[in-house]
């Protein structure tokens, strides 16, 4: 089966969805191809996305500068990402606000990710993610975008001058060849390949569990290679912990608490745990450990006043949020013990040997740590002395955790007009890419300080890769 668009999506998410509305916008004629069924990606599971000057900012009082939140960036970052790529997405992100709200969204949440974060920056939809989704979609269809589900794009076609012409996919029927001027990549990254992750970060791949929504394969990254497309950031990843395995979102928030005790297998404390109040930071210090398991350790005091007061960090306002009671914490551990990924005892000893590490160096450990609570100084790695809660009433709960990857912030190189560059760093002309496809716009950690890039880096890119392609198909007769 053979078709004709103006511009080819490929992939309906965080990017595809808002560079398909734009499109149209720009008067083209689009087609936008999803290999699933279902649209998002995983925006889906966003909470947020970040924006700066933007109108719910400007109606909240939040003075958060485009310029300083640059910089603060660019230095995050220590100078690794492309400078016009983030000042293009910055820019942008008030005005696709401004785009969102009058599609009817209004944005009337502008929360902190971390205490005491200056400027706000993370716009929270009602609803999430899926309810952003579900606009853009509702939206597609009332302007008659064309949506073809269960179609998987294998190849970018490029005529004989080295321009795009359109791809050729798998549908439910067969083969599907739809002819175009330009081409959107915008399939989500390849945090569901394992063999692409083996590849570009070895060290990563197999200690770290997978959150995002699968299918993200890396088909994308895939043909723009294929094309002659060069790479941007292979193998950084936007990382978080701590995640407990098997998973568990109330015993995830636990073991997130800042006065929990973090031990790796030898149990060993490695580092403040207050630093889990940024989660990109965090695993860092989690990755490092041996094999990247750790343990975080409560006594029943810390257990009970948790079930009464509530978590102090939370687990996202999608899933523990902050401050609620937690009466089916019990139940909750219970359900964790019996699936391995939890021990209760009253013994620091047998939770050492459920750790696999020396009682004795546990228990050290332990001693150490509660000297520094009494004294209200931790003289090894200065904790908040807020956060210092000694480790003595048993039983004592002890929960496995790793690092879990969210997502790919590296692949396809591009420009701040999100030109897919080839490896000269010249554009290949009529092809475009935006969102986790791509590298330049984030470092090795993701940047807290701007609360909801990914998101917010997919719905910009998104924008302008059309507005490119938009403009790159008007010059081309």
């Amino acid at each position: 089966m053979e078709t004709k668009a103006d511009i080819i999506v490929i992939g309906c998410g965080g990017a595809g969805l808002p560079a398909a509305l734009t499109a149209h916008e720009k008067g083209k004629k689009v087609l936008v191809l999803e290999k699933r069924g279902i649209a998002g990606g995983n925006a889906l599971m966003a909470e947020g996305f970040f924006a700066a000057e933007s109108p719910a900012q400007k109606r909240l009082l939040i003075d958060a500068k485009k310029d300083s939140l640059f910089k603060t960036a660019l230095e995050y970052s220590h100078y690794k990402v492309d400078p016009r790529i983030l000042r293009a997405f910055i820019n942008r992100s008030g005005d696709t606000v401004r785009w969102i709200e009058e599609k009817g969204l209004m944005i009337n949440h502008i929360a902190p990710f971390y205490p005491n974060q200056v400027p706000l920056v993370w716009h929270i939809i009602e609803g999430h993610g899926a309810t952003l989704v579900r606009l853009l979609e509702k939206e597609c269809r009332e302007k008659g975008i064309e949506i073809v589900r269960h179609a998987r794009a294998k190849r970018i076609l490029i005529d004989k001058e080295g321009r795009a012409a359109g791809v050729s996919a798998e549908g439910e029927n067969g083969e599907l060849v739809v002819h175009a001027r330009s081409v959107i990549i915008s399939t989500g990254g390849f945090s569901g390949n394992r063999g692409l992750l083996a590849r570009y970060c070895p060290e990563l791949s197999d200690i770290l569990d997978t959150e995002g929504v699968p299918g993200m394969e890396g088909d994308g990254l895939v043909m723009a290679l294929e094309t002659g497309a060069a790479t941007d950031g292979m193998g950084n990843l936007m990382m978080v912990g701590p995640s407990p395995f098997p998973k568990n979102w109330t015993i995830e928030g636990v073991a997130g608490e800042p006065y929990c005790i973090w031990v790796n297998s030898r149990g060993e404390r490695f580092i403040d745990e207050t630093v889990t109040f940024n989660v990109f930071e965090a695993v860092n210090a989690i990755v490092r450990q041996r094999h990247g398991v750790c343990y975080a350790i409560i006594d029943d005091r810390i257990k009970n006043r948790i079930m009464e007061d509530g978590l102090i960090r939370g687990c996202g306002e999608m899933f523990v949020p902050r401050g609620r009671k937690m009466e089916d914490l019990d139940r909750e551990f219970t359900k964790q013990v019996g699936r391995g990924g939890a021990f209760v005892s009253g013994s620091l000893g047998e939770i050492a040997k459920w750790i696999g590490a020396p009682g004795e160096a546990l228990v050290r450990t332990i001693d150490e740590y509660n000297e520094a609570c009494d004294r209200r100084y931790d003289e090894i790695f200065v904790k908040d002395p807020q956060h210092l809660e000694p480790i003595r009433t048993p039983p004592f709960y002890a929960i496995r955790f790793r690092g879990a990857l969210l997502g790919t912030t590296g692949g396809i190189k591009i420009n701040h007009r999100m030109e897919v560059l080839d490896k000269e760093h010249n554009p290949i002309h009529g092809v475009y890419a935006a969102g986790a496809d791509t590298g330049g716009w984030e470092s090795d950690t993701y940047c807290a300080m701007l609360a909801g890039s990914a998101l917010g880096f997919a719905l910009n890119s998104g924008r302008i890769a059309a507005e490119s392609a938009a403009d790159y198909c008007s010059r081309r007769v």
